[in-house]
């Protein structure tokens, strides 16, 4: 290859992208002004030509690239989505190596057989599977999802299983447990993921470097989000995808302004997501409608948020509560905490801030609770006596697979009483003024 080469491009219109090659050896290089594309052109100048293999799909002996993984030549590589958005791609002669072992064990297959598979599974399997492969090539750390939930842990790895282990996801050596913990930009493993399950939804873990705005107009966030444009001005053009469903839900994408985000006072029908989240990317189809989700402009990248939205996402200031009713004491031994946790009902934490129970018993095991504006049916859920919160539009910190959180009801009245200060809720306790 040349230092100057004549590149070739191939559109897609399906998405809207342009598929930059290699015309000499044909080897797919990226996504045409995708920010990662003049690295790969610098890595592909010194490795072409560096012999041939045969490619993962079809059997032709197109050289194979170590920048997109060497898993299709340009002829039968199919959906290609998205330019990188963070990380640069891993090492490339790791890649390379990784690529060429896959290519070998293709050498022993029959003749043909991709293209075989490929027609009996009606292309969408191998539109989806190549799409979680080039995501991850992306810098995107996806994970297979049933629908749209991750698939289950195994007995060890999950909390209501008797043979559960205590342990953290970081720590864990199952390739496929603790949902987003799992993600991962591995091809050789996405790879196997979607040759097990080829009909899976592509899951990614939301990148540190962006948040994602969720628009939900089953619980009005098309006319929650016109109401703030009115009063604050327009959202800038960005990185969006719409819903399968087909009734306008998207995910908007904007660049993280750092610091920590709530989605508290964004209104009803409106979610943020962070790298604590995850999101379905095209084209993965809806589980209630069989339709793909959809880019609205893939190469669009994520705008910065307007100065509006950054104020609405940051946490507000911890402001001077109203003394709340003080629940009467029951004689008897134990701290502040202990006798608080067992003279108080659930109701009496939460009720004065606005969550609602749609259960008889609050307090009973598997409660549910909403939080005030809440977009979905379940905020929380009462486990052994702990609130579990698994909303980010609330002060308490959420519960994550693999590490669960649960408040007392102590905990949960520090959190909304006195900023999350133990000391300060006890010694209110004590004196009479909580």
């Amino acid at each position: 290859m040349t230092a100057s080469p004549s590149l070739a491009r191939a559109p897609l219109p399906s998405l809207g992208v342009v598929l930059v090659g290699c015309p000499d050896c044909r080897a797919v290089l990226g996504v045409d002004g995708a920010p990662g594309l003049p690295a790969a052109l610098a890595a592909h100048r010194s490795a072409c030509p560096a012999g041939a293999d045969v490619c993962g799909g079809c059997g032709c002996e197109a050289q194979l690239h170590p920048r997109n993984g060497g898993w299709r030549c340009a002829d039968c590589l199919g959906e290609l989505l998205s330019d990188t958005l963070t990380s640069p791609p891993a090492p490339a002669l790791d890649r390379f190596r990784t690529v060429r072992a896959l290519a070998r064990r293709a050498k022993h297959q029959a003749p043909g057989r991709h293209r075989h598979r490929a027609h009996r599974e009606g292309g969408r399997m191998t539109a989806l599977r190549d799409a979680a492969l080039a995501y991850a090539a992306a810098g995107y750390q996806v994970f297979p999802l049933r629908g749209k939930l991750p698939r289950g842990n195994c007995p060890a790895c999950e909390p209501r299983s008797p043979r559960y282990r205590p342990h953290q996801a970081a720590d864990c050596a199952c390739e496929l447990c603790h949902g987003l913990y799992a993600a991962t930009t591995d091809a050789e493993r996405v790879g196997r993921w979607w040759a097990r399950w080829p009909q899976a939804n592509i899951g990614a873990r939301v990148p540190r470097v962006v948040l994602v705005l969720d628009v939900d107009p089953r619980h009005g966030g098309h006319q929650r989000l016109a109401e703030l444009e009115a009063r604050h001005g327009p959202l800038p053009p960005t990185r969006t995808s719409y819903s399968g469903r087909g009734d306008g839900g998207q995910h908007r994408w904007f660049l993280h302004p750092g610091g920590e985000l709530t989605a508290g006072r964004l209104g009803p029908g409106l979610d943020v997501k962070t790298h604590s989240g995850y999101v379905l990317l095209p084209p993965s189809r809806h589980p209630a409608t069989g339709q793909p989700y959809q880019w609205a402009d893939p190469l669009c990248d994520p705008a910065p948020p307007p100065p509006w939205l950054r104020d609405l996402l940051a946490p507000p200031t911890p402001a001077t509560p109203a003394p709340p009713r003080r629940p009467a004491r029951r004689p008897g031994r134990g701290s502040v905490a202990e006798r608080f946790n067992a003279t108080v009902t659930w109701a009496d934490v939460l009720a004065p801030h606005g969550w609602t129970c749609p259960d008889p018993d609050p307090d009973a095991d598997g409660a549910r609770w909403r939080h005030p504006g809440a977009s979905n049916p379940k905020s929380a859920t009462i486990r052994h006596g702990l609130l579990f919160v698994y909303s980010q539009a609330t002060p308490f910190q959420p519960t994550e697979a693999g590490a669960p959180h649960g408040y007392s009801k102590f905990g949960a009245f520090a959190v909304l009483e006195h900023g999350g200060d133990h000391r300060a809720a006890a010694r209110a306790l004590r004196q009479g003024t909580a």
